[in-house]
């Protein structure tokens, strides 16, 4: 019997991919041959039954895919201002050009009515002024609204839940990842569509070679933009102390190149420096090892907007220019300077656990941050069918002094320097053949740490304890790759690399005697990657190969050395099925050994704040091996405006190292131990989202579940500890009238912690919720009244919560180009607020000093 069922399907199977046809085509206009977009393209039969229909591109390009055992089928092709034309095509033809003729008649009066969304292929257009209201002051708030696409808080954007990996304007990259810049800043009026490119290869190249699952974001402006758009602003008001913020911000787009100015500075709340953060890490940098180590430090921060709790000063400058030089050939030269001030009061318990009793640290913190960003880099990029060629040069640098001020039993003042120098050129070229695609690639970065530095001292007695950190990381990535093709289906690849990563730390610690640790050496990786990949019209296949020999020589402590010289080989699977043009599944299969680092000698225990230390390295040096597998379906009706997706996914984990603590009063040790260690992951997620035009209303919920498997040791106990966390994240926003706007948002979520204590099972759960509810009136044209209720309600110990009601509100007045605004902050003068985190089986209750009732004005003049 299940031989039986096999071959029932194996044949339903076959012959669905038997029975469908893909024909592609280009229409031309007859007169000039020039490229005609827009294009109704239908395939009908011999009884005017529609079989498929698609709309050509603006290169005059498009792709039916037909499913039909007819012998012949008719194209029927139309466009306003053309004569309709037909063909008659066989299931043999696969490539199809057509040309149309002008068509010249009188129009008699029409309404025309904008369709909200529309979609082309793997183009989805949103029509910006289907969801335009009255309240939305920048495209970010436009882009919110949009089915199928969302921002996170940290400004990123994501479409289907997945973050994009280019972000264009008018098809151009200027920005390099920094789009919160634009979506911040840019006014909704300058936009007339927001285009999404579904399964982009930002490579034109390597189109049809290399599949890509992320999307990119377009944004088309209004055309005969001859001068700047944007605007410059100013305000002040008061609180706990004088407010004040200024800004300009200036996009001028002409024909052959791109600019933007963005000035601005305050000290109401708001981090002007999180504009400048590069969404897009496709082409992250190389981290320096010492800035894994230490990172930033601090004692934690609340999970709501800096603007209820900073007490800061920020300001930027910024300039990015694009200028396009050819045909498919641009030049970036972007630079920006950012700096940040802020200060803020909590007061935190810290519940340790112990088998002997739990162990409790009260603390009262100031904390203050201060810290100088500057960054620069040019961009050359020739993107064409053929060739890619790209060379970017790139200097950052950040300079950091924070200080903290901790009451807790002593007075104690903590401050920390750190410098970081990171200069870095990647050189990438490709050439595409008939049938082969052949690359080099070159990244090299140089990072040089001068200054970390950690001072904790006692206020009433000397020097408790200082910490110097030094030192540099040279890395290098040298590739050559090969991809050729055996057939129109099959597909070869063949990639050759080096990695190189040369490392030096130097830690000095002088509390009570002065100790000093050196790290140094070099880690080499051979790489060579073999891939396969099958592809016909609904299903893509792509298999990896990757193998890596290693070559590693460190040397640590007292002259003590370690040498390895070994291969490994990792599998990769990837297999893609469109069940139609709305639906397709993705189903991933993946083995991966990753080998640790410089970090895993750094034999020395190192100070991250007065109470908490940690001692990195064990002197083996780690492994981690993976095997995982994930399914993701996606499903888009762009024209019902529906769209939603579903993803499950769950990783086996082996570690040769664990983590191990010790806790009392006066400090907790973290060290890791050279100790077999497997862990589980199960991830799933869940994103919907609907359009329902004629009410104006767009309806989104996000649902995540992850548990997580481990183990800990504390106080030389293994403790098996499963963290599980859930959520569910609904949405909706309407404008029903055009007088009235609505926004409804929450999060309702439950982290649970288990563990097995003295052989008895025990479970922990901490329920969280949070809604937020924005309302705005226009009783006249030009004239908007709103305000922002959000609310939050945290449980702190099993069935005890604690709430805080945050009520903001406003009046805004726009005439022309003029714009001025009332806006009132924390009304209900909310004083504190208090979030509790349980992280494994340790608790950490913070509560926060908030800003006091404040009132700004600000006068805006767009241009």
């Amino acid at each position: 019997m299940p031989r039986l069922l096999f071959l029932m399907l194996f044949s339903v199977i076959s012959f669905c991919l038997y029975a469908q046809q893909a024909v592609r085509g280009t229409v031309l206009s007859t007169q000039d041959s020039t490229s005609l977009g827009g294009v109704i393209v239908k395939a009908i039969d011999v009884e005017e039954a529609l079989l498929a229909y698609a709309i050509s591109n603006a290169d005059g390009e498009f792709l039916l895919k037909i499913k039909t055992e007819v012998d012949k089928v008719v194209l029927q092709f139309s466009l306003m201002g053309y004569k309709t034309v037909r063909k008659v095509i066989t299931p043999k033809t696969t490539e199809v050009t057509m040309t149309m003729e002008d068509d010249v008649f009188q129009l008699e009066e029409v309404t025309i009515k904008a369709t909200p969304i529309y979609g082309n292929g793997d183009t989805i257009s949103y029509n910006i002024a289907s969801f335009l209201s009255q309240t939305d002051r920048n495209i970010e708030d436009i882009i919110k609204k949009l089915p199928g696409i969302d921002i996170d808080n940290s400004g990123k954007i994501l479409y289907k839940g997945e973050p994009i990996n280019k972000f264009y304007v008018e098809d151009l990259d200027m920005l390099g990842g920094k789009y919160s810049q634009i979506t911040k800043n840019l006014a909704p009026e300058y936009v007339t569509t927001i285009q999404v490119y579904e399964n982009h290869q930002p490579i034109r190249a390597k189109k049809d070679i290399e599949f890509v699952d992320k999307a990119a974001l377009n944004i088309k402006l209004k055309k005969n933009q001859v001068r700047p758009m944007g605007y410059i602003s100013g305000g002040g008001g008061y609180g706990d102390k004088a407010l004040y913020k200024g800004e300009l911000f200036a996009l001028f787009i002409r024909k052959p190149s791109q600019h933007l100015l963005t000035i601005k500075s305050g000290n109401d709340g708001v981090s002007y420096s999180s504009e400048l953060t590069n969404q897009i890490s496709l082409e992250s940098e190389t981290t320096s090892q010492i800035n894994k180590l230490f990172g930033r430090g601090g004692y934690g921060k609340p999970s709501i907007a800096s603007e209820r709790y900073y007490r800061n000063n920020s300001s930027i400058v910024s300039t990015n220019n694009l200028f396009k030089l050819a045909t498919n050939k641009t030049i970036k030269v972007n630079a920006d300077y950012s700096y940040d001030k802020n200060s803020y009061t909590q007061g935190k318990q810290l519940v340790y656990f112990s088998e002997e009793g739990n162990v409790i640290v009260e603390e009262a913190i100031d904390s203050r941050y201060e810290t100088h960003k500057l960054g620069a880099e040019v961009d050359y990029e020739l993107n064409d069918t053929v060739c890619y060629l790209k060379n970017r040069l790139s200097f950052s640098s950040q300079f950091v002094d924070d200080k903290f001020e901790i009451a807790t039993g002593n007075q104690l003042t903590e401050t920390r320097k750190m410098n970081e120098v990171r200069l870095s050129n990647q050189f990438n070229y490709l050439r595409r053949s008939d049938k082969r695609l052949t690359g080099f690639n070159s990244r090299m970065s140089f990072n040089n740490f001068p200054q970390n530095n950690l001072l904790i001292a006692n206020n009433t007695e000397a020097i408790n304890q200082l910490q110097k950190v030094t030192g540099w990381g040279f890395y290098t990535t040298e590739s050559t790759s090969l991809n050729w093709s055996a057939n129109r289906r099959s597909m070869f690849s063949l990639l050759l690399l080096i990695n190189t990563a040369y490392d030096k730390i130097e830690l000095e610690s002088q509390h009570e005697e002065t100790s000093k640790h050196t790290a140094q050496g070099y880690k080499i990786s051979y790489e060579a990657v073999a891939g396969y990949t099958y592809q016909n019209t609904d299903l893509r296949y792509e298999a990896t190969l990757p193998f890596r020999l290693y070559t590693i020589r460190y040397s640590y402590g007292n002259n003590e050395k370690f040498r390895l010289t070994r291969p490994y080989i990792n599998l990769n699977h990837s297999l893609r099925y469109t069940l139609s043009a709305r639906f397709a599944l993705t189903g991933k299969l993946q083995y991966e050994s990753v080998i640790g680092d410089i970090v895993d000698f750094v034999m020395q225990p190192i100070q991250l704040n007065y109470l908490s230390r940690m001692t990195p390295g064990t002197g083996v040096l780690e492994e981690r091996n993976r095997l995982g597998g994930s399914l993701n379906g996606n499903y888009k009706n762009s024209l019902a405006g529906l769209f939603y997706s579903v993803q499950v996914g769950y990783t086996l984990i082996e570690k040769n190292t664990i983590n191990s603590s010790v806790v009392d009063e006066e400090t907790v040790s973290s060290t890791a131990k050279e100790q077999k260690n497997k862990g589980r992951l199960f991830l799933a997620t869940g994103y919907f989202s609907k359009n329902v035009h004629n009410i104006r209303t767009v309806f989104s919920v996000n649902g995540n579940y992850t548990l997580n498997k481990s183990k800990r040791i504390r106080h030389s106990i293994k403790y098996p500890v499963d963290v599980s966390v859930w959520s569910v994240a609904p949405t909706i926003t309407t404008t029903p009238y055009k007088w009235l706007y609505i926004s409804c948002d929450a999060v309702f979520s439950q982290t649970g912690v288990s563990t097995t204590v003295a052989g008895s099972a025990t479970k922990t759960t901490q329920d969280n919720w949070t809604t937020g509810i924005h309302l705005s009136v226009f009783p006249f044209s030009g004239f908007e009244v709103y305000s922002k209720l959000n609310y939050t309600n945290i449980e702190t110990e099993p069935s005890k919560y604690v709430s805080a009601y945050f009520l903001d509100g406003g009046v805004r007045y726009i005439r022309s180009e003029f714009e001025v605004e009332l806006k009132l902050s924390n009304l209900t003068n909310q004083k504190v607020y208090e979030n509790t985190i349980h992280n494994g089986f340790d608790q950490i209750n913070y509560r926060y000093a908030l800003r006091a009732r404040e009132f700004m004005i600000t006068v805006r003049v767009k241009f």
